[in-house]
Parts: C-alpha cells; structure tokens; sequence
C-alpha cells in the first residue's frame, strides 16, 4: 500500500475482503496531507496488521533524550492546532483537524513501530527483496543530500518555532516535530504559492500546436515533494513505476546511473504529483515508457495538466505499444473533460492514446 489521502469505505473494504486486513508493507511517500491522512485513520485501526513500514520522519535525528515531557507535550498541542486552523485545512472532504499524526502513531503503538524502518530511504538504499513472491523494491528518490537540507531546514524551523535546540527534545518526540513542521512549511508553501496561468486546449487546432504544450518551462519543487520516495516494484518479469511527488530530474538521474540511457518499459507508472506541470520532465520520459499512466488524486483545473499530458503522449511510440492509456481518477478535471469533446478527439487518433477513468489494473501471471 502506498499513501493515502481518504480511508474510504471503498479502501477499508478493500483492505478488509482483498487483503484480510493485512498489509505485507506500508509505504508513505512523504509528508503531505494529501498522500498520509488516511494512513493516520489506517493506523489508529486495531484489526489491521502491518509487516513493514518504511516513512522518513527524522526517526535518525538524535537528542540528549532528557527533554521534559510536559514542554514538549504543550509545543505539540500549540502546533497542532496551527496546523489544524481552518484556512487551507481541507484536503478535498477531509478536514485535517480530525487527522493525527502518523509519527505519534507509529511511535505510540509498539506493533507498528517495530516494524518502521529506522534506516532512511534514500538512493543509497540497497534493494529490498520483498517477503514470498512479491519481487523487490528499487528506490530512485530521494538522494541523502535532499533529506540531510530537509533536516537542517528542520533544525532552523524547531527553533524559530520553538525557542530552544532539538537536542533539548525528548528523542521519542523528535519525529512527531519533525512531521507537524513539516506540514505546517508545506500548507504554509500551499497557502503562499501564486499559481502561474494555466493553459488551455482551445484554440489549439493540430497535432504540432498541442505538442508544443509540453514545452512549458519546468519549475523547482518544494523540499516536501523533492524529499519524495519514487521507486520501481518488480517482481514476476513486471515492472512497475511509482514517482510518489518526486523531482522528475532526480529519479532520471537515479535511472540513468543505474541502468543507462536504453528505455525502461514498466507495466505501469504512476505519474508524479498528480501530474503537475512541473513534475514530469522530457528527460525522464526519454527514459521511460508504458502502456499504462496513473494519475491519481489531482483537482479540476491543472492535475492532470495539459503540459504533462502533453509530454507523455507526444513521443513516438515505443515498439510494444501499440497506445497508451491515461487513466484519470479525478472527476470532472477540465483538461480531462477538454480532450474528450469532440473537436479534440483527433489528438487521441493521431498520437494513440486514450482516456479511462478506471483507477485498477490487473496483472497477469
């Protein structure tokens, strides 16, 4: 299971009748609500069990241990609520004032804390073969110097916050800080972040007028979503694809220094940060292909964008396709709903991609 933004009935039934209520591994991508509030409903669940975890939350980040409980409790509680105050604080019909935090949770349950990953994930991590049949793990981001800047952002941040060092913390506390204030920088960058204009499909009458959608300059991304676990799960000659909300640049770099500059095909891919604009790069997809894209969560205006939509479709087609299919799950998304008119369907016939708002793929054996 990766992220999660809502544990809906459809999800819990899922988990429950598919599953057993068993879950082999957990992975949370990074912090933001939209990708770990219903994993804190999923934790504070008592009939679910959980093999293994894996979440970077500062657990390697050391302290004298002799913190006052009392301080730290009270500086959590006064976050906490920041954090939970009404502005921005919906993460589509979930309010955050009724989600904890998963490093409380993972820390205060001694059945998911034993099976946390204490180690950071990075791109130095060694693969991780996965128990029975289920193949392996092969991380492509983060890099050990995107978390070492997320700490020390984490350091200055406590402090100004704070009024004294992280060593004086509790060690126990230190990743429940580090989640509450990294989501209190991520709504603040949300609430601050001035949207650039967002381009249109009408008026753009050929083939050559909507490629050139995706050459729309590419902007940095927050720390949050540059700190992204993004990794490949193959197992039984399949490969998947999961980019999290990483830094498109940085998994191409990860690709290319393991596996050269050839083409990776992938039974799927899940497209990065919804597929924001700024997140899918040419020179990733110069690398990677698939029948299959995934967009998951998103809004109804850009993400999906038209610019990324754009990039992945554009190419050529690679010589085992014979299309490729976007898969949508977010209803009524104007890019979405603009390809589907009828004065835009020759771009599906003449590029050979299609449009499903199907959120499943079987695999077969």
């Amino acid at each position: 299971m990766v992220d999660c933004c809502s544990l809906t009935n459809e999800v819990s039934s899922y988990i429950c009748e598919e599953l057993g209520n068993h879950i082999d591994v957990l992975i949370i991508t990074h912090i933001d609500n939209d990708h770990l509030v219903g994993i804190a409903s999923l934790l504070e669940k008592k009939n679910i069990s959980i093999s293994k975890i894996y979440f970077n939350c500062a657990q390697q980040v050391g302290s004298n241990g002799h913190g006052d409980p009392k301080i730290d409790a009270c500086e959590i509680q006064r976050y906490s609520e920041v954090l939970n105050c009404p502005a921005g604080a919906f993460v589509g019909k979930i309010s955050i004032t009724k989600a904890a935090l998963v490093a409380q949770l993972l820390l205060k349950e001694e059945r998911h804390n034993r099976v946390w990953e204490k180690c950071y994930i990075s791109t130095e991590t060694s693969i991780i073969h996965l128990e029975k049949q289920w193949g392996k793990l092969i991380f492509l981001s983060p890099t050990q110097d995107i978390l070492r800047e997320q700490e020390d952002v984490f350091y200055r941040e406590y402090y100004r916050v704070c009024k004294r060092n992280i060593r004086e913390c509790s060690s126990k506390n230190v990743p429940v800080f580090f989640e509450l204030i990294s989501r209190l920088s991520e709504k603040k960058h949300k609430n601050g972040d001035v949207k650039g204009k967002i381009s249109s499909l009408n008026g753009y009458k050929t083939v050559t007028q909507f490629e050139q959608l995706g050459e729309t300059k590419i902007d940095s991304l927050s720390l949050s979503n540059r700190a992204s676990l993004a990794f490949e799960w193959i197992g039984n000659k399949k490969r998947i694809l999961v980019l999290g909300d990483a830094d498109s640049e940085i998994v191409a770099d990860s690709i290319l220094q393991k596996y050269g500059d050839a083409l990776r095909m992938y039974e799927l891919i899940k497209v990065s940060h919804h597929g924001s604009k700024h997140s899918t790069s040419k020179r990733l997809l110069e690398l990677v292909d698939s029948e299959h894209y995934f967009f998951t969560g998103g809004n109804k205006k850009d993400r999906p964008s038209v610019e990324t939509i754009s990039r992945i479709v554009s190419r050529p087609l690679s010589k085992s396709l014979k299309q490729r299919v976007l898969h949508c799950t977010m209803k009524n998304n104007s890019v979405i709903n603009e390809l589907q008119k009828e004065n835009n369907l020759f771009l599906q016939a003449d590029l050979h991609f299609s449009l499903s708002n199907e959120n499943f793929h079987d695999f077969e054996d």
